[in-house]
């Protein structure tokens, strides 16, 4: 996992990597705590494919301006610089949120031809 605070670095990390998941981070908020770590166990499974990067909404608020995030927990999917997956929100629920992750995931990266194992 990769804490980013400044944009620069921010688009860096998106551009030049080929799948970045992208963690926009409240740490006040319990559901946003929550979903981070659910995030890092998904990403530490898949750590051959994805590059996780945890941006704090109150120290990175440049990043939070430019990307337009309004409210924590957010999940975006970049793939070599472009969103393609995007989630709001979670349940609450260790195995129902790792299941809709993975499912989404899964079906958009097979709209692009990539067929992980997620």
């Amino acid at each position: 996992m990769i804490r980013v605070r400044d944009k620069d670095e921010y688009k860096r990390i998106i551009d030049s990597s080929e799948l970045v998941l992208v963690d926009f981070h409240n740490e006040s908020n319990p559901e946003s705590r929550y979903f981070s770590m659910v995030l890092e166990d998904l990403a530490w499974r898949f750590r051959k494919y994805i590059k996780l990067v945890r941006v704090d909404m109150d120290e990175a608020k440049e990043i939070v301006e430019m990307e337009n995030v309004r409210s924590a927990p957010k999940v975006r999917l970049y793939l070599k610089g472009q969103c393609i997956f995007e989630q709001d929100g979670c349940f609450m629920d260790y195995e129902k949120d790792m299941l809709v992750l993975r499912r989404g995931i899964r079906s958009v990266l097979k709209k692009y031809g990539l067929n992980y194992k997620i």
